[in-house]
């Protein structure tokens, strides 16, 4: 899960050698390029193939990026593979979180929306405060590979919710 790894990306950075100036010239410059390409390409897909179908497979690339994560700590965390893990992890939520805005935009009211849509906004911003309040801990006791690995198995009981929100919204 996205909320679960992210708090704990820069730590492990951080505690891997990577230097302020790489993190904020490599890591941070290039995220920030990988999250539009995703976002890009995640709407191209939502729009061509719909929002359920993106749900499931763009989030999916998203559920990976903790297992990318994963790899590069038990590898021994080479920066290369860090750097790699970075961008992967970026590209992976700019895919997931376009087609969870379209879900989102889908099941707002529209004479509501921006009041439902902030509403829903905020209930995950909820689940991100909750993940970074435990991840600290749950990463120095289980360790950086062990944490990572357990955020891609937090984000699966999502993929049950997907056909139940698809045959509500239809109804």
């Amino acid at each position: 899960d996205i909320a679960a790894l992210e708090p704990m990306m820069r730590p492990y950075w951080v505690d891997h050698g990577l230097s302020l100036e790489e993190i904020g010239a490599v890591i941070t410059s290039g995220r920030l390029i990988a999250t539009i390409a995703g976002a890009a390409a995640g709407g191209l897909f939502t729009t061509r193939y719909g929002i359920f179908t993106g749900l499931w497979v763009l989030g999916m690339f998203q559920a990976f990026s903790g297992l990318v994560y994963w790899g590069a700590a038990a590898s021994g965390s080479t920066k290369p593979f860090i750097i790699g893990a970075a961008y992967f992890e970026s590209f992976a939520a700019g895919l997931g979180t376009s087609a969870y805005l379209a879900f989102l935009m889908s099941v707002c009211e529209k004479r509501f929306a921006a009041t439902q849509f902030a509403v829903l906004s905020a209930l995950l911003a909820i689940t991100r405060w909750v993940a970074g309040d435990l991840s600290g801990e749950l990463a120095e006791r289980l360790g950086y590979a062990n944490y990572f690995l357990l955020t891609f198995f937090m984000g699966l009981p999502a993929f049950a919710l997907i056909p139940r929100l698809s045959r509500l919204t239809r109804s």
